[in-house]
């Protein structure tokens, strides 16, 4: 007995019969809902997902930056890894060092000039003390540190590394949220001799 046409093509109609059948309930969806079931039908369930890049958006709690009205002048480019937020434990260069005297604002460094504030602080908590006597002056900022609770320090030319950041006071038996000024000095130059003795 020959099988009918419906038959035998039933296996090649079938997909296409589904396929048909998907393309009128699209149709549907989309006359109901409008645009946002378009999205819903033309991203697929299975479609995987890029993962996330190592950094977070830019524009989340990037420090303000102030420059002065001679480094607008001269065009200075503020590097942009200064305003990307990065995971724990990751040490940033910056493609151009930080010169504390093109800023206006923020951290205030001896020797003139200031560093923009960091980690979300409205405020520095007094100035960068740093014992110029025996370390020497204040080198240039050539990258980023991000600790491992997420903060983020400079890093200067020299090793040593300076930030603002939020901490807990407690006084009187109150706890109190407060903002530190850290400029802290690598262990291998802490109680080297002062001036022209010191190591090289």
């Amino acid at each position: 007995m020959k099988a009918s046409a419906a038959a035998r093509t039933g296996r090649a109609l079938g997909p296409r019969t589904s396929w048909g059948r998907r393309a009128a309930a699209a149709a549907v969806l989309l006359a109901v809902l409008g645009a946002p079931a378009a999205l819903l039908v033309r991203w697929p369930a299975d479609e995987p997902v890029a993962p996330d890049p190592p950094t977070v958006d830019a524009t989340d709690h990037a420090p303000a930056v102030h420059l002065t009205a001679e480094a607008r002048a001269r065009a200075v480019r503020v590097p942009p890894e200064l305003t990307r937020r990065y995971p724990p434990r990751t040490m940033v260069r910056f493609s151009t060092p930080l010169d504390p005297r093109d800023f206006a604002s923020g951290i205030a460094c001896p020797g003139g000039g200031y560093l923009p504030l960091l980690n979300d602080v409205p405020y520095a908590n007094g100035p960068l003390h740093r014992d110029i006597e025996r370390y020497g002056p204040l080198p240039p900022v050539i990258g980023k540190r991000v600790d491992q609770d997420g903060s983020d320090w400079y890093v200067h030319a020299d090793g040593s590394e300076t930030t603002t950041r939020w901490t807990v006071l407690h006084v009187g038996g109150e706890a109190r949220r407060d903002v530190r000024t850290d400029h802290v000095i690598p262990a291998r130059d802490v109680g080297r001799p002062a001036g022209p003795e010191r190591p090289r």
